[in-house]
């Protein structure tokens, strides 16, 4: 997903659960760059395999322009 300056926009999700794991599809599915932390395996797992990247709260928030909290 590109912004209005045709720049890549990184995403930021906490929270892979119910709603954050239908968000996280939708972004993976729009071609955005996805960074996702979630304190269970099960959930990180599942966001891996679509495509997303983990990482720790820190590496969430880092580098992101948008952050969505779950």
């Amino acid at each position: 997903m590109n912004g209005r300056d045709g720049r890549s926009t990184r995403f930021g999700l906490a929270g892979h659960g119910v709603t954050g794991g239908g968000i996280a599809r939708r972004l993976l599915a729009a071609g955005a760059e996805l960074v996702v932390h979630d304190p269970d395996a099960a959930a990180l797992g599942r966001a891996q395999a679509a495509g997303a990247i983990m990482a720790g709260t820190a590496g969430v928030l880092a580098g992101a322009g948008v952050v969505v909290l779950c």
